[in-house]
């Protein structure tokens, strides 16, 4: 609950709002899963530096957790659903519109969880 409030209040989410359609196509069902590793690392590392030194430190985090996913049921789809509302935010969006994206943006984060030690 801590991690979410802390991004949750974040002035601008740490992916932040001008990227926000860049992590989208990046996680597009037409491309295979290397491929959207290769163009999600590529977002994240394109971020303003501190966004994206803290957002790399997460990822790293919860790759962790899902390390004792048998135990804690959290691999990363279930920590992308999780988190994505709070790393992820379309600027003036509506609800409608999150749900909408709601699939990519799990897709996105959860694809970087996977791959979030070798960020």
């Amino acid at each position: 609950g801590l991690l979410k409030l802390f991004l949750r209040e974040l002035p601008e989410p740490l992916c932040t709002h001008n990227s926000y359609s860049q992590f989208i196509e990046s996680a597009s069902t037409e491309l295979t899963n290397e491929q959207k590793e290769i163009k999600l690392k590529e977002c994240v590392n394109s971020l303003p530096i501190i966004n994206k030194n803290t957002f790399k430190y997460i990822l790293n985090f919860l790759h962790t957790v899902t390390q004792s996913q048998n135990v804690n049921k959290m691999n990363s789809d279930n920590l992308a659903i999780v988190f994505s509302p709070n790393i992820l935010v379309k600027k003036d969006s509506s609800p409608i519109d999150a749900m909408l994206d709601s699939e990519a943006c799990c897709c996105a984060l959860s694809t970087l969880i996977k791959v979030g030690n070798t960020l």
